[in-house]
C-alpha cells in the first residue's frame, strides 16, 4: 500500500512539474516575442529619423547585429537598399503583409515562422513623409533552441525539482500508512 501511495504522490508531483514547465516556455516565448517586437519599433524610430536626414549614407554607416536587417522600399515596392542583399536584384516588397499594411495604415508588422530554421522572423515597416517604406527585421529562435542552449542550468533544475518530489512522496507515503499500520486490527 506505500509503494502505491508513494507512486502516485510521486506522479503528481512530475505531472505538476512537467506543466509548470510546459506554462513557463509558454510564457517566456510570448514574452520574449513581445520584447523583441518593442525593439523593433524602438529601432525602427530611430532608424527612420537617421533615413530622413541622410537617407543611404545613414543606412551605411550604421553597424546592426548578424541576425536583424534593414531593408528601404520605394513606394513603387523597389528595393532602394538592403542590409543582406544586392537592392537591385530582390523582388518587389509590395505584396508583404507589413508593406501593405504600413501602407493602409502608416505602420505594419508581421511575424513569418520557418520551420526550418526553427525560428521566426519579425518585420516592422513605416511609411516616411516620402512615401519610401523603411522595414527592420530580426529573427527569434524557437524558444526550445533557447531552452537548448540553457540545458544545464535547466537540466540542475529539473533534477532538483525530481529528488525533491521523490523526499516529499517518501515521507508523504509513510505518514498517510502510518496510522493504518498503527492499528490493532485484534482488538477492535
Amino acid at each position: 500500500m506505500t509503494k502505491k501511495i508513494f507512486k502516485n504522490i510521486f506522479l503528481g508531483c512530475i505531472a505538476v512539474l512537467v506543466s509548470t514547465i510546459v506554462i513557463i516556455v509558454g510564457i517566456m516565448d510570448d514574452f520574449y516575442g513581445n520584447e523583441l517586437m518593442k525593439q523593433l519599433h524602438h529601432q525602427l524610430s530611430t532608424i527612420s529619423a537617421g533615413v530622413e536626414r541622410e537617407g543611404v549614407d545613414f543606412l551605411k554607416s550604421i553597424d546592426i547585429a548578424d541576425d536583424e536587417r534593414i531593408t528601404w522600399i520605394d513606394s513603387d515596392g523597389s528595393v532602394k537598399f538592403d542590409t543582406d542583399a544586392t537592392a537591385d536584384k530582390m523582388e518587389n516588397h509590395l505584396d508583404r503583409e507589413e508593406i501593405k499594411e504600413a501602407i493602409e495604415k502608416g505602420e505594419g508588422e508581421t511575424v513569418r515562422y520557418s520551420s526550418t530554421l526553427s525560428e521566426k522572423t519579425m518585420y516592422y515597416a513605416k511609411v516616411l513623409p516620402d512615401k519610401t517604406i523603411i522595414r527592420v527585421s530580426t529573427n527569434q529562435y524557437s524558444v526550445w533552441i533557447l531552452l537548448f542552449n540553457m540545458f544545464q542550468p535547466l537540466a540542475i533544475v529539473i533534477i532538483l525539482a525530481l529528488v525533491l518530489s521523490y523526499v516529499i512522496a517518501f515521507f508523504a507515503s509513510k505518514k498517510i500508512v502510518m496510522p493504518i499500520n498503527q492499528l490493532d486490527l485484534e482488538n477492535i
